[in-house]
Parts: C-alpha cells; sequence; structure tokens
C-alpha cells in the first residue's frame, strides 16, 4: 500500500483517467490495458484515488451486479486481477 502513497496525488490520477478517452489509448488494447494496470497501482489503498476511479467509470460499472450476479468464469478474473496486483 506504501506504494500507491508516493506518487502524486489526485490530480495525477484524474490526468490519467483522462487518457482512458483519448482515441489512440481506447483504440489500442495494449496501451488501454497497461494503462488500467498503472491506474489500479496508483490508487491502490488509498481510498479518495480508488473514490476517484471508482466515480470515473461509475457509468458503465455496476458492483452491486457484480456481487450478486457473478459467474464463475467473473470470479476467476477477478481472482487472477488481484493475484497480478499483490505481484506489483
Amino acid at each position: 500500500m506504501h506504494f500507491s502513497q508516493t506518487f502524486g496525488g489526485s490530480e495525477h490520477i484524474r490526468a490519467l483517467l483522462t487518457c482512458t478517452t483519448a482515441q489512440g489509448v481506447r483504440s489500442n488494447s495494449a496501451v488501454l490495458l497497461h494503462l488500467s494496470r498503472v491506474l489500479a497501482a496508483l490508487t491502490y489503498g488509498n481510498a479518495e484515488k480508488m473514490a476517484l476511479l471508482c466515480d470515473h467509470f461509475s457509468s458503465v460499472t455496476d458492483f452491486n451486479k457484480f456481487d450478486f450476479e457473478h459467474s464463475p468464469e467473473d470470479e476467476h478474473k477477478v481472482l487472477k486481477s488481484n493475484s497480478l496486483m499483490l505481484r506489483l
């Protein structure tokens, strides 16, 4: 968790989030994947930064629906993602 607290403030997260809507990023899945990993690492363990991330993607995420209606495949993806985050 210390890692996410050593990199700038919320303004840096906002700046990176604006990149997620850039055509060059959205059309390049590798760049989008790496950007999402960077954002996840920079926000991990920081409630304020995590809230920015959740707010930014709130229009396309439904955590309540996922909590109650996810498939075994969804669960596997979450576990795999968590495993990758722990390695950072």
